[in-house]
């Protein structure tokens, strides 16, 4: 160790402490004598594994570091290299651990000038070389992808010159990169000055911002979608062709419109699901008659207006839907008013190219009217059967009754017949008198009901004392009040001018009183008149067994009765030809009454009519 360089500390510390790896091997093997702290760092060992020891045993893998600075010491010429491998060995996964390093260097000369070692100045460059090496693996990659993708990709620099196309450009540029390279695209496409497209290059290339623009190309009858984004040296442009797009959302969009405004026009409502169920549309429709919003309905919300006592059928129907493709479902839905009425719902699935069903398309139709009037039917066929059964007895009792004493006046009426006879053939008269009063008024009602049942049921208006028309009728009536047991308490009132047909306000009368005799037989009757303003209020009142309260209305209906409990006789006829003709004078004729409680009929008439 002759040479100066050892035995000055300043300079051996200043290379000690050199940022930079360095190095000095000596003699015929290159036996390290000297590495700063840089470079032992650099080869990832201790100085005490690398002084003293050969170069080619601290870097055995090192074969083409070794081979250079050999040659340095062997024919004293410097040599730098940028960027060298430097193999150091290989990791736990037995993978090579290769750095790379930028040096010089030279021959160490004793005082005599004769080489006696080398020294090596070193720059690691290892994360720049990777870093390029990924960079450039990456342009590869990138360049690969281009080369393949669907989309149209080209670049151009600050010039507007074609810097790249991909294949996927050809049919929208008109050519191959090959012939565009260092044209201006706007020489190739001179059309595209002053388009949205143009615009939009622009502004990329000169605000450095990505700018994406979808619009129609008359040129080529096409609709391009383009992202362009800043380059270093200019912009690169991506675009697809999306005519079939466009042209589909603008098909599906005046579907849309035509569907809308379809769906907004019928009656009915519409609704359109998932495929598992969510409903996605209503029409207006469905949002006015249960008043409600679009937003809660949505989803599932729509089964809170469904009945809760019909929801869970309404699930399980649905569920099942897909066994048949057809959802068809009757259920009750609250409406805006917060009534219920039934609704009968059918939707049908529609399909896509996957043979997968996409949506449920349906309607809900209001179908109460339907649900009553099916209702009404059953009614009408019970109240038919029960109402022939009863017509059947109330013509043959009569009937038969008439026979009988027709036989018994007959036989009465024999050559014996005596003086003292006289008084029994008159109370066969009577009875069969009574009779035929009794089968005149069915046959009356039956008439009635076919008259009010064809509109024909008419009323001829005269100016009557309603007193003397009430005194008359509580006359013809008093034997059948009479045989009920009835005892009679009438108020007669004063004198009462008023217009009214005399022969239907009769009939009403009697069947107000007929019906007092029935249901109050053996209690008394009440009989009342009087005015109130410029109406006649008549009060027929009996002690009888009552009508409940929610049976008020139905009374007055076609073949109802007062209640079940009577002697089984009448029609169920009375009092719905007394509605009508009572409505005929613009009156109104209602009843008072609890269970147990009697019940009071209160005809009110106007005193004046048209």
């Amino acid at each position: 160790m002759n040479n100066t360089i050892y035995n000055n500390p300043i300079l051996l510390k200043i290379l000690e402490d050199a940022p930079l790896p360095i190095g000095i091997y000596e003699g015929p093997e290159l036996r390290f004598v000297f590495i700063n702290k840089a470079g032992a760092e650099a080869i990832r060992k201790s100085k005490e594994e690398i002084l003293g020891r050969p170069y080619g045993e601290v870097l055995p893998h090192a074969i083409e570091r070794v081979a250079s600075v050999k040659r340095v010491y062997e024919t004293g010429e410097k040599f730098s290299q940028n960027e060298m491998p430097l193999p150091l060995g290989f990791d736990e996964d037995g993978k090579p651990i290769i750095d790379y390093v930028s040096f010089l260097s030279q021959p160490v000369y004793d005082v005599k000038d004769k080489i006696i070692g080398v020294a090596s100045f070193g720059f690691m460059v290892t994360e720049e070389v990777v870093a390029r090496n990924k960079l450039a693996e990456s342009a590869h990659r990138t360049s690969q992808i281009l080369e393949h993708l669907s989309t149209g990709f080209f670049s151009v620099d600050k010039n507007w010159n074609f810097t790249y196309s991909n294949p996927a450009a050809i049919p929208a540029l008109g050519f191959p990169f090959s012939e565009l390279k260092g044209k201006s695209v706007w020489e190739v496409h001179p059309d595209l000055v002053g388009t949205e497209f143009y615009h939009a290059y622009h502004k990329s290339m000169k605000d450095r911002v990505v700018v994406e623009v979808q619009n129609y190309y008359p040129e080529q009858d096409k609709w391009y979608h383009t992202t362009s984004y800043p380059l270093d040296e200019g912009i690169a442009v991506s675009f697809t062709d999306v005519t079939v797009r466009k042209k589909s959302e603008e098909a599906r969009a005046l579907s849309d419109e035509r569907f809308h405004t379809l769906t907004e026009a019928l009656p009915q409502m519409v609704w359109i699901t998932e495929s598992d169920g969510k409903v996605v549309y209503f029409n207006q429709r469905w949002m006015e008659k249960t008043g409600t919003s679009l937003e809660v309905n949505l989803g599932h919300g729509w089964l809170n207006v469904v009945h809760p006592d019909d929801r869970e059928n309404t699930i399980k129907v649905w569920n099942e839907r897909e066994k048949t493709n057809v959802y068809d479902i009757e259920y009750r839905l609250r409406m805006a008013d917060g009534s219920y009425r039934w609704h009968l719902a059918r939707g049908v699935p529609t399909i896509g190219e996957d043979k997968k069903i996409k949506q449920w398309v349906g309607s809900t139709t209001d179908i109460q009217n339907q649900k009553d009037a099916q209702e009404q039917l059953k009614r009408a066929v019970v109240a038919r059967d029960e109402f022939l059964s009863i017509a059947s007895h109330e013509l043959k009792t009569p009937l038969t009754i008439i026979k009988l004493q027709a036989d018994l006046t007959k036989r009465t009426l024999g050559p014996d017949i005596q003086a003292t006879d006289l008084p029994r053939i008159s109370k066969f008269a009577d009875t069969t008198e009574r009779n035929v009063q009794r089968l005149t008024r069915v046959v009356d009602d039956m008439l009635d009901i076919s008259r009010v049942s064809t509109g024909k049921l008419n009323i001829e208006l005269e100016e009557v004392n309603f007193r003397k028309v009430l005194d008359e009728t509580m006359e013809r009536m008093t034997p059948i009040l009479k045989d009920a047991g009835c005892r009679v308490e009438y108020s007669p009132g004063s004198d009462v001018r008023v217009r009214l047909d005399k022969f239907r306000i009769e009939q009403v009368l009697i069947n107000l009183l007929t019906n007092a005799a029935r249901y109050g037989k053996g209690r008394p009757v009440h009989v009342s008149f009087g005015t109130n303003g410029q109406t006649l209020v008549i009060k027929v009142k009996d002690n009888g067994a009552g009508i409940s309260p929610e049976d008020h209305e139905r009374i007055f209906e076609r073949f109802e009765r007062a209640t079940k409990t009577a002697d089984g006789s009448g029609l169920g006829l009375g009092l719905f030809i007394v509605k009508n003709i009572i409505d005929l004078h613009h009156g109104t004729v209602r009843v008072e009454s609890g269970l147990n409680s009697g019940a009071t009929f209160i005809v009110e008439l106007p005193l004046t009519q048209n």
